[in-house]
């Protein structure tokens, strides 16, 4: 799970064609290997045809870039609810040119540098903590099996005492240590907008 981001006019200056493949004749593994090799090339040379992010990358990366643009007046926060919705909302090319154009002049004064560099700080933290809270709900866990004799008990069918136990605990993981930072992806997103001439969020 994650968004997909597709140009609504990506800029092509070589003027190439999108690979395509018939996934409906079960193509062999060396035309889909080909398949492959030429969408990455088409990719690469028309970076603004197409951006993705899982869900953990995403939401880091959207909070930054929404909160720059925000700032300086180039989007609204309607904007930045259509990146939680995977509606097939639009950004127009303007404000798209406009966002990847601030986002670039902002890496290049270090902000989203220093920015990593401390999220990741407390990225780790949280990481180091959730594994604590990992180790008390696998301990949980062989407490509940060995209880009700089920070694494929879930969850939601612990007895309710450890039921409360096991929400507790749950309930202190740190989230942040699942979503990470980074600049280099800021920075990729940023040259996708410029270059997709207005995009859609799916």
């Amino acid at each position: 799970m994650g968004v997909d981001c597709y140009g609504l006019s990506p800029r092509n200056p070589k003027n190439l064609e999108k690979p395509t493949i018939d996934w409906d004749t079960k193509p062999s593994e060396e035309e889909r290997q080909k398949f492959w090799e030429a969408q990455e090339e088409y990719e690469k040379h028309v970076p603004g045809h197409y951006f993705r992010n899982n869900w953990w990358y995403w939401r880091p990366m959207w909070g930054y870039a929404c909160g720059l643009g925000k700032q300086h007046g180039i989007i609204t926060q309607k904007i930045e609810e259509w990146g939680n919705e995977n509606s097939g909302k639009k950004v127009n090319g303007k404000t798209a040119k406009k966002w990847g154009e601030l986002i670039l002049w902002d890496i290049s004064e270090g902000n989203p540098r220093d920015y990593e560099e401390e999220y990741m700080q407390q990225y780790k933290l949280a990481q180091e903590h959730n594994n604590n809270i990992d180790k008390a709900l696998e301990i949980l866990r062989e407490l509940v099996q060995a209880e009700t004799g089920n070694p494929d008990i879930v969850p939601n069918d612990y007895p309710e005492e450890h039921a409360k136990s096991w929400q507790e605990l749950w309930n202190k993981r740190n989230h942040q240590g699942s979503y990470p930072f980074s600049e280099e992806n800021l920075k990729e997103f940023a040259q996708f907008m410029i270059n997709s001439g207005g995009f859609s969020i799916c």
